[in-house]
């Protein structure tokens, strides 16, 4: 790999991990690089499957900062499991939301494993982008505008229908440009839901997903990953890992001090240029 390969392969790398989990569309924004710079997308592909790394080093980045939250939730699930059986209702609060979130990773699933493919290849253009993401804005301007006019509830309150009307938002995600943080976050704060813990329940949701398009990209597109350059890799996921813890403590810095309305100007902004290359470019 040459100089220039590795620093595409650092891009694309800074792109994923850095939009993934801000509320601005990863999928949107590999698309649009991609469409750009059509050449140094493909270069960076050539000696190892990237969508596999950025997944492994975002989901780990996930299990590491929540590390504490997970470690309960596990272990009260197969607590509860044991000493309470099937009695869902006698769960404790931990336990409860470990089956809730495994509710709200159902719908992302189905609308993965039969519709993925039709998405990918109908979807993935900067038009469908653009309007996702001036969509997504909307949303999400108008959900933070309702969440502060609302006495807000904890996460503990929300029901099992809840999550999987959260885990329903999640799956518009794969839908490029809309982006599965803000949807999630969107509806959590419709839900009234605070923005704190709006952005924690969006990040223990994408987890799930996340390590299962992992599981899919190695169990269906297994011969297609070239892991030939084993440093190259170690590299590429430890960078993906620690950008991505960063950007996660970034965006709960950032939420005690501002709103969300400066992704939305981003995303506007963003959605406005797009349309104009498109049609007058």
């Amino acid at each position: 790999m040459t100089i220039f390969e590795f620093i595409n392969f650092l891009v694309l790398i800074s792109i994923q991990s850095i939009t993934e989990f801000l509320p601005v569309s990863s999928s949107g924004h590999l698309i649009i690089y991609s469409s750009a710079f059509s050449e140094s997308f493909d270069l960076s592909f050539k000696d190892l499957s990237l969508h596999v790394l950025l997944h492994m080093g975002s989901a780990t980045a996930i299990l590491v900062y929540f590390f504490d939250e997970w470690k309960k939730i596990i272990l009260s699930f197969f607590s509860n499991l044991r000493t309470n059986k099937l009695t869902f209702n006698e769960w404790d609060a931990d336990g409860q939301i470990s089956v809730k979130l495994i509710i709200a990773t159902f719908p992302a699933v189905l609308v993965g494993f039969f519709f993925y493919e039709n998405i990918a290849n109908n979807l993935r253009n900067n038009y469908v982008v653009a309007i996702a993401l001036l969509v997504g804005a909307i949303i999400l301007f108008f959900a933070e505008k309702y969440n502060g006019l609302n006495k807000k509830k904890s996460l503990s309150s929300l029901s099992s229908k809840n999550y999987f009307l959260l885990g329903l938002m999640q799956s518009c995600a794969f839908i490029p440009g809309l982006s599965r943080s803000g949807i999630v976050i969107s509806s959590a704060l419709l839900l009234k839901i605070d923005k704190k813990d709006s952005v924690k329940l969006a990040f223990l949701m994408s987890c799930p997903v996340i390590i299962g398009a992992t599981v899919h990209e190695l169990i269906f597109n297994f011969n297609e990953l070239i892991f030939d350059n084993m440093i190259l890799a170690i590299v590429g996921y430890l960078y993906a890992l620690f950008s991505s813890l960063l950007v996660i403590k970034f965006l709960f810095h950032f939420i005690n001090k501002y709103s969300f309305s400066y992704f939305v100007g981003y995303r506007i902004a963003l959605s406005m240029l797009l349309l104009f290359v498109e049609f007058f470019g």
